[in-house]
C-alpha cells in the first residue's frame, strides 16, 4: 500500500486544502519549517540550520533523522509531494539522499504560481527539476505547455463553515501587478452601490481608499474563508502570464459562490457556468443585471470533481505508471 507525504510550502492555506488528503488517504502533511517534530530543541536546531538565506555548512548531518520523520519504513512505496518554496525543494545534496535512502520512492514537484515567480525560477532550479523529480505539476495551463510539466487545477478541500451569503463582492489578495485592474473595479462596484469587502496587501500605499479598501492586513487563512463565506461574489484578479485557476476560484466553486474573474481560461473549464461567473476584459463587461440575479449558486458536483485529491490522485497514479 502506498505512503503519502506532503512537504508544504508553510503557508496556512495549504493545510486546509489538503486536509482531505489526510483524512482521506492517512497522507503525512509536512507543512512546518522543517520536516520535524515541531517541538524540541532538535527541531529549533534544525530551523536555523536551514534558514533559507543562511548558507550554512554540513546540513546533511540531519538528512537521517528527516527521512525517519518522513516514513520508518525504508522498503515503503513512497509518494512525496514536494511544494514550491519548500526550503528542501531545491537541495540537490538532500534529493538525492532521499532517494538513496528510500528503495520506492516517487518524488513529485508542485507549482502553486507561475514559474517566473516560483522558488525553482529564483534558485535557478527549472532545467534541473527533471533531472531529481519523477514528475512535476503546474496549476497554471501555460507553464504546462511550454515547460512540458503535468497540468492539474490546485488541489482543494472544504471545510464546514456556516455561509451568510450576503449579496457582497470579496476580494483579498496581494497587489502584485493586478492593483490598477483591482481600484477600476472596486470604483465600478462602489459607483454603483454594489457592496464590497476588500482587502489588498503588500502595498505601499495604503490610503488611497481607506474607506473602502482594508490594506497590508495579515490574516490566517482560515479568517480569509469566513470573511469569504459571508458574501455571495467573489473577484479574482489574475496577475499578467498566469492562466491557473486561483485559490479564488477554487472558494468559488466549492463554496458555490458567483464568480467575476479576468482569467479567459475559465470559458474551458468544466465548472464554467454563464449565469455564475462572468470573465471581464474590462469593467464595462461587469453586467449590473448579474447582481440582481435571485438564483442560488449550486456548481455541478462532478465540475468540483476537478478539485479533488481523488481527482488528483488518479492522474498522478496514471502518470506515475507512464514513467
Amino acid at each position: 500500500m502506498k505512503k503519502y507525504v506532503v512537504l508544504g510550502n508553510e503557508n496556512d492555506w495549504l493545510d486546509i486544502m489538503m486536509s482531505d488528503f489526510k483524512n482521506r488517504y492517512n497522507a503525512k502533511i509536512l507543512n512546518n519549517k522543517v520536516p520535524y517534530h515541531q517541538s524540541g530543541f532538535i527541531y529549533f536546531l534544525m530551523n536555523i540550520h536551514f534558514i533559507k538565506k543562511i548558507n550554512l555548512p554540513f546540513k546533511s548531518i540531519w538528512y537521517c533523522r528527516i527521512c525517519k520523520y518522513i516514513c520508518d519504513d525504508k522498503d515503503a512505496e513512497l509518494v512525496v509531494l514536494i511544494y514550491d518554496w519548500n526550503r528542501f525543494a531545491n537541495n540537490e545534496k538532500f534529493l538525492k539522499y532521499l532517494k538513496k535512502h528510500f528503495k520506492n520512492i516517487k518524488l513529485v514537484y508542485m507549482f502553486t504560481n507561475i514559474v517566473k515567480k516560483s522558488y525553482a525560477y529564483e534558485n535557478n532550479f527549472v532545467e534541473k527539476l527533471p533531472y531529481y523529480y519523477d514528475l512535476i505539476y503546474t496549476y497554471d495551463i501555460n507553464d504546462s505547455k511550454k515547460y512540458n510539466y503535468c497540468y492539474h487545477p490546485l488541489i482543494y478541500s472544504k471545510i464546514n463553515i456556516k455561509q451568510k451569503n450576503d449579496k457582497k463582492v470579496f476580494f483579498i489578495g496581494k497587489a502584485k501587478d493586478r492593483y490598477g485592474k483591482i481600484k477600476e473595479v472596486y470604483e465600478f462596484l462602489h459607483k454603483n452601490k454594489i457592496n464590497t469587502e476588500f482587502y489588498v496587501s503588500e502595498l505601499n500605499n495604503d490610503n488611497e481608499y481607506k474607506d473602502g479598501i482594508i490594506y497590508n492586513k495579515k490574516m490566517p487563512y482560515i479568517e480569509c474563508i469566513k470573511k469569504m463565506s459571508t458574501c455571495n461574489c467573489i473577484l479574482d484578479i489574475i496577475q499578467g502570464e498566469s492562466s491557473g485557476f486561483t485559490l479564488k476560484v477554487c472558494e468559488a466553486v466549492i463554496y458555490d459562490k458567483f464568480l467575476i474573474t479576468n482569467n479567459k481560461e475559465v470559458f474551458n473549464a468544466p465548472f464554467y457556468d454563464k449565469n455564475s461567473i462572468i470573465v471581464i476584459d474590462n469593467v464595462e463587461d461587469i453586467k449590473l443585471s448579474f447582481f440582481k440575479n435571485e438564483k442560488v449558486v449550486k456548481y455541478d458536483k462532478n465540475a468540483k470533481y476537478v478539485f479533488s485529491i481523488d481527482h488528483f490522485l488518479e492522474e498522478l497514479e496514471g502518470n506515475l505508471r507512464m514513467k
